[in-house]
């Protein structure tokens, strides 16, 4: 802090800030005019730090997906990737999403990477959408291995919810769609007689959507489903043998009983949408006129 009045009238006259009044005045001026200055040091220092964290977090984000992968793995271009989101990739070509050349399929664990992202957002050092979406797909990392521990226990329905997982409720768990891996529980759960799994199962089946198209067992599946009582293994069925399609004979008799049970309330596993429900009634009424 200057000594005399001139020199505190000089560092505040710097500053362009008034320089009049006694020395008690000008000293309690220039002091307070130092401590907005340091506190607009820090605050630019942390702003320079936050940006020199979101750089670095930038660096992880995965090519795919726009955003921090919660299971990061490294493939051979050097990148970081959602561990989901590139085997999905390699499975439909062998090219990297990033620089367009061809890339093999090995993936490394990128644990570092992990660890880093986790410091960085649970310690505030970045935050906004990155920060949020990230928490929100930790959030649903744990919802996910608490659902695969029932279904590994033989939970037939938690089976069924993994399948939902990695199609409809990929939000909700922070994952990306994978027909194998919901296939590979459907076909858990249907050996385990769950209606709803069976009944999706048979479509994987039939339409050979996430892996060997079988018809002919999906047909199986979705026999025994309508069978025990799926509103939409019933649907499924009846518009087949009105058709004539996935394998069936054209059996009007046979599609209409099916479609009954699909549209008057007779099944009772219910989860049949209502527009399919409407369907089912016009093509139960054209069929029967």
């Amino acid at each position: 802090m200057p000594g005399t009045v001139a020199q505190l009238r000089s560092a505040l006259g710097k500053r362009k800030l008034s320089t009049t009044g006694l020395k008690s005045e000008l000293e309690a001026r220039l002091e307070a005019a130092k401590a907005t200055e340091e506190l607009e040091t820090v605050q630019l220092e942390a702003k320079r730090c936050k940006s020199v964290m979101n750089s670095l977090a930038d660096e992880y984000i995965c090519p795919i997906t726009q955003e921090l992968p919660i299971e990061p793995v490294i493939a051979e271009d050097g990148k970081v990737y959602e561990k989901g989101a590139i085997e999905e990739w390699l499975g439909k070509q062998q090219r990297s999403p990033f620089t367009g050349l061809p890339m093999g399929t090995r993936l490394m664990p990128a644990t570092q990477a992990r660890n880093t992202i986790e410091q960085l957002v649970q310690s505030g050092a970045i935050e906004g959408e990155k920060a949020a979406s990230w928490k929100k797909k930790l959030e649903g990392e744990k919802k996910l291995k608490q659902l695969r521990e029932k279904a590994e226990a033989g939970d037939a329905g938690a089976m069924h919810s993994m399948y939902r997982a990695y199609t409809s409720d990929v939000a909700e768990y922070g994952l990306t769609r994978d027909s194998r891996q919901a296939r590979a529980w459907l076909e858990r759960g249907a050996r385990l007689q769950h209606p709803k799994c069976m009944t999706h199962y048979s479509i994987y089946l039939i339409s050979g959507k996430g892996g060997e198209k079988l018809p002919a067992l999906g047909l199986v599946f979705l026999g025994q489903a309508a069978s025990l009582g799926s509103d939409l293994a019933a649907w499924l069925l009846g518009r087949a043998f009105i058709e004539g399609s996935v394998g069936l004979p054209k059996d009007i008799e046979m599609g209409k009983h099916w479609l009954r049970k699909a549209s008057d309330g007779q099944a009772t596993i219910k989860h049949l949408k209502p527009e399919f429900i409407e369907k089912a009634v016009a093509m139960l009424a054209q069929a029967s006129a």
